[in-house]
């Protein structure tokens, strides 16, 4: 709206083309509506836009800010303001007004004394003392230094160095270059030209640089005004020719401007962006059904054992791997979705490692889930199929247990054989203690 504002004021109704199209079936126009000049406008999305409002998507620059009024200084300046605060408090209809807020409510006034707009009881009496602390606040807001100054406006010094560059270089490049923004703009780009803030930006407020050629040297100077008032250059002192203007304003601009803000990927200010969002819901989604197709392989792998020997086998851990290895998942999944509990994700995982690897290699997962069905299938397949009786723990237990043991490989200590020993003598006490029912010519428990 202000860059149209501006065009509106360069090519004002009645300037635009005329023209009467000679084709047979079309009406005769004279030109467009009121002879309108329509002229395109390149915008960017403020969110994006590092050139003009990077005091809005700069993290550490908010940072600053949030230390500010956090600061000795600022609370200082509340006791001062006190009487101030709560004077205005009832004119604007609150109960109490910050520091911060007294800012705001300035622009409003002023805003409405622009616009010819009747203000508020009793606030034209005390603008004089609202916008001292409105410029008190904008002084410390932008400055904070070269620092802080490269990174609010150092992108428009290089762009202004560029489009000089193309203006002497190319001649198809254009003479005259518009940028229309906010007032906080132009405060951002005189803390980067290191220009100290003596008064508050007034309503269409404009920095201005122009190009000149001296003739007698082919010098090519750069003259800067603001408010079309002469404006000096601290790194550039008068005559400023271009390339003084470069060698001064160098170390202003970023070689890195998303790193120098801490800027994390496309979105800004700390927002979280759709790439996280899509990335967070692909590795859930292809969690689940990793884990999903695991245990469907894995059910039907037993079900295929249990129709060959044609009997249900116990219950034991069969599914120990499966569910290490699903916990892994949603380990990993907090690791890469919480950044405040990194390092005890990162821990989770690696026991959660190292548990995976011990189930995929370690006999003793084996025997305790494969082995145990094969000798418990083996066992039975060699019994007598006799009437159910009661078994004994004499017979079965200890030769299903010494199998089991047996088979371990050599690296296996014995406290661990003794351990897996106990393991199946209560594993196979609590179920010899049921009857055994036929079923289909089988035993089943």
């Amino acid at each position: 709206m202000s860059a149209q504002s501006q065009l509106f004021g360069l090519f004002p109704l009645g300037t635009g083309p005329t023209f009467t199209p000679n084709v047979p079936g079309y009406p005769v126009v004279d030109g467009t509506p009121d002879l309108f000049q329509p002229i395109p406008i390149h915008t960017v999305a403020k969110d994006e836009d590092s050139l003009l409002y990077a005091h809005d998507i700069c993290p550490v620059y908010q940072d600053a800010l949030d230390a500010l009024e956090t600061s000795s200084e600022w609370y200082t300046k509340e006791k001062e303001t006190a009487v101030l605060r709560a004077t205005i408090a009832p004119l604007v209809g609150l109960e109490s007004v910050t520091l911060k807020l007294l800012k705001k409510i300035y622009s409003m006034w002023n805003i409405n004394e622009v616009h010819h707009v009747e203000h508020l009881d009793g606030l034209t009496e005390l603008k004089d003392q609202l916008k001292a602390v409105a410029l008190w606040i904008n002084q410390k807001k932008w400055g904070m230094g070269k620092e802080m100054g490269r990174r609010l406006g150092g992108n428009m010094i290089r762009e202004f160095m560029q489009r000089m560059d193309d203006v002497l270089n190319l001649p198809d490049s254009p003479k005259l270059l518009l940028y229309s923004a906010h007032d906080s703009t132009i405060k951002n780009l005189l803390s980067a030209l290191c220009v100290p803030l003596m008064k508050l930006p007034p309503f269409n407020s404009s920095v201005v640089f122009e190009l000149w050629r001296q003739e007698a040297t082919g010098d090519i100077l750069v003259n800067s005004f603001l408010d079309w008032e002469v404006l000096e250059l601290p790194l550039c002192t008068a005559p400023c020719t271009l390339t003084r203007f470069k060698e001064g304003y160098e170390e202003m601009v970023p070689s890195d401007w998303a790193a120098e803000c801490a800027v994390q990927g496309p979105s800004s200010g700390g927002e979280p962006s759709m790439e996280w969002l899509w990335l967070v819901l692909a590795f859930v989604g292809g969690g689940s059904v990793m884990f999903l197709a695991e245990y469907m392989v894995a059910r039907r792998r037993r079900r295929r054992r249990m129709d060959d020997s044609d009997e249900e086998m116990p219950s034991g851990r069969s599914y120990g791997s499966l569910q290490q290895r699903h916990r892994l998942l949603v380990h990993l999944f907090f690791f890469f979705c919480s950044s405040s509990s990194m390092m005890a994700s990162a821990a989770a995982v690696a026991r959660s490692t190292d548990r995976l690897l011990v189930s995929w290699s370690s006999p003793a997962r084996t025997i305790s889930s494969r082995m145990k069905n094969a000798l418990w299938k083996l066992k039975m397949r060699s019994s007598s199929h006799t009437f159910p009786k009661q078994r004994s723990k004499t017979s079965t237990q200890w030769w299903m247990s010494s199998n089991a043991i047996n088979s371990f490989s050599s690296t296996v200590t014995p406290a661990t054989k003794n351990k897996l020993a106990q393991r199946l003598n209560t594993s196979f006490t609590s179920r010899h203690s049921r009857m055994l029912h036929i079923r289909r010519g089988r035993f089943r428990i």
